[in-house]
């Protein structure tokens, strides 16, 4: 029987797998990574096609790709093309497909943009973004909020905005802030009796005057104080729009109670030669007496020397400096002049 020798062929596929692959890139990147994990003996060459520009070597396990050279958003298929060449020198590509995406298209405003130090201010951005990053931290983050500056220089804002794809925009907004008038109120007085009239004053330059209570208008005037009543104040706003305000206290003493007794009563009838008792309330600083008929206080004893003298006069002053007066009226009859006796 004849043998028939056979010889077995075996063939080696290599099955190579296709990835389907999209990078979203932000547009305006520069510095775009791409790598693979690499295969022994294995050697790699990167092309980018579509206006991508790679940053150094074009071999190796990774690349850098600047893109910013694409100014529009666009879908660049097979953008990265990877070549792995192993050790047979058998070679296969892979590919990756670039989305170049927009980035956040960012409006940054404040709602009223000139303001006085302390009021607060709204800061609004642009709104349907993932994150908002503000500087300085005003206390928020999402896209609006109200914030209160804290000094004059307190007035640039900016934020970062970032989409869903991770791309980020910034945008910023300066305001204006204007520092509060210097606003100083003064009496011409600061203790003083009822009656008593003062000059109260506010530093000059402001465009209104609002004073409470309503004493005066203007910067300054002259008015009477009432007793009990002793605190004023001024609102003043300058040409900025932005307010302050200052008071000032005033201390109103009433006026002593003097109460002038002839005799212990308030009028009294003597015939002429006759003393009577001048009495003033007693307690207080000085006594001035007209006429000037008495030399002790708060009173004494005099003697009319005429019908006429009639009226009488105390003026007091206490302690603070306040006087009062009182005054009383007599009547002085003259005595008869009986003539002569008669005799026989």
């Amino acid at each position: 029987m004849k043998k028939i020798a056979l010889t077995i062929l075996v063939l080696f596929v290599t099955v190579v797998t296709s990835y389907s692959q999209v990078d979203v890139v932000c547009l305006g990147s520069t510095s775009e990574s791409y790598s693979i994990t690499p295969n022994a003996s294995s050697v790699y060459t990167w092309q980018v096609i579509g206006g991508g520009n790679i940053v150094g070597t074009s071999t190796g396990n990774s690349i850098i790709v600047d893109w910013s050279s694409i100014l529009t958003p666009t879908l660049i298929a097979g953008a990265v093309i990877l070549t792995e060449t192993n050790a047979a020198g058998c070679s296969e590509d892979a590919f990756l497909d670039v989305n170049i995406v927009d980035n956040p298209n960012l409006n940054v405003t404040a709602v009223n943009s000139i303001i006085c130090i302390g009021d607060a201010i709204v800061l609004t951005a642009s709104a349907g973004y993932d994150t908002y990053t503000w500087t300085p931290t005003v206390g928020f983050t999402g896209n609006t909020g109200t914030y209160t500056p804290t000094d004059l220089f307190d007035n640039s804002f900016s934020v970062v905005a970032t989409n869903t794809n991770g791309c980020s925009s910034s945008g910023s907004v300066n305001i204006i802030i204007n520092a509060l008038p210097v606003i100083t109120a003064t009496m011409s007085e600061t203790e003083i009796c009822v009656g008593d009239d003062v000059v109260i004053s506010a530093n000059t330059g402001m465009v209104t005057y609002d004073w409470s209570p309503a004493v005066i208008s203007g910067n300054t005037g002259t008015f009477t104080p009432v007793l009990g009543v002793t605190d004023y104040s001024v609102e003043v706003t300058d040409a900025n729009g932005c307010i302050a305000t200052d008071d000032v206290s005033l201390v109103i003493n009433d006026l002593p109670i003097v109460d002038l007794t002839v005799d212990g009563a308030n009028t009294t009838t003597i015939c002429l030669g006759e003393s009577i008792d001048l009495l003033a309330t007693s307690g207080l600083s000085t006594y001035s007496w007209t006429p000037a008929v008495v030399a002790a206080n708060p009173g004494g004893v005099y003697t009319p020397s005429s019908d006429l003298e009639t009226t009488y006069s105390v003026t007091a002053t206490d302690a603070s400096g306040c006087e009062n007066s009182d005054n009383v009226i007599i009547t002085i009859n003259n005595i008869p002049n009986p003539g002569p006796i008669i005799f026989n």
